[in-house]
């Protein structure tokens, strides 16, 4: 018997640890430190996605964008994404917080280290996905926040941090490549927990944008 309960209690860990260790851990961007940290911002198609397995035995996905608008950088009119998670045959890889694209959606992207090793900036905060409303006349702007736990910057995770629940303060903007300007910048409920109209989300990163690059 003395197995048997062995076995019970590991169950019983593995079930209450599970959840968290299927979340990755992730620092909290609001939108000033997601437009700062980005190199280019797009509004983009996806064309492509292909899986394969790489040297290290692990699933990459490629994705391949066409850029339909763009707030930052340079991007050119293609460009892909390769991205750890996915499946090819019969091996599947899944990352934690990793964002997920299927062909033929309209994306709105913050990319980081475009010109070396592109990725998502903030895991799945980086990406927003681009819907038309039921009225089929407006444009939103959708959050698809899933698999992270979101922390402060300089604060350790703990078990009361849940994903897809931030809280509602805004990291210290104290930054020196973060500059002060006059816009409300929306904290995490608002920029994650909820969707936004899309020409006002669009402009107000393109403010952040021009407020970053102008001359100090």
């Amino acid at each position: 018997m003395r197995w048997f309960s062995c076995l019970f209690l590991a169950a019983a860990f593995l079930a209450l640890t599970a959840p968290s260790a299927m979340a990755a851990t992730v620092v909290k961007f609001d939108l000033t430190r997601l437009v700062s940290n980005a190199d280019v911002i797009v509004v983009a198609d996806v064309v492509d996605t292909e899986a394969a397995q790489g040297e290290s035995g692990r699933v990459y996905t490629t994705i391949t964008f066409r850029t339909q608008e763009t707030l930052k950088g340079q991007p050119g009119k293609t460009f892909s994404i390769r991205q750890v998670g996915g499946t090819a045959g019969d091996l599947s890889t899944f990352v934690p917080g990793m964002p997920h694209f299927e062909p033929k959606q309209q994306v709105f992207l913050f990319v980081s280290d475009f010109d070396t090793r592109p990725v998502i900036t903030g895991l799945s905060q980086g990406r927003f996905e681009v819907v038309s409303d039921p009225d089929d006349e407006t444009r939103l702007v959708v959050p698809r926040l899933q698999g992270v736990h979101l922390v402060e910057p300089g604060k350790p995770p703990t078990e009361s941090d849940e994903p897809q629940a931030p809280d509602t303060t805004v990291p210290p903007t104290d930054d020196t490549d973060v500059p002060k300007v006059s816009l409300r910048i929306r904290d995490h409920n608002e920029l994650f927990g909820q969707t936004h109209k899309f020409e006002a989300f669009r402009d107000q990163v393109r403010q952040l944008v021009e407020a970053q690059e102008s001359p100090r």
